[in-house]
């Protein structure tokens, strides 16, 4: 099963990141490590709507 995750896309790449106790990157993809820093602070701040969202579009 694929973890809890994000898609974080800009017009320089995209990142997965990973939905948890602390967001971590799973894969980037052409973008700069101080986007992927910002991302990963943003999902941090907002993992538990993120999971809430996750688990209705995808179930528990």
């Amino acid at each position: 099963m694929c973890p809890m995750h994000v898609h974080v896309i800009n017009a320089d790449g995209e990142a997965v990141i990973e939905i948890g106790r602390k967001a971590r990157l799973i894969w980037a993809g052409d973008m700069k490590d101080k986007v992927i820093q910002e991302a990963l602070v943003i999902v941090q701040d907002h993992a538990e709507m993120l999971a809430e969202a996750w688990e209705t579009i995808h179930g528990e």
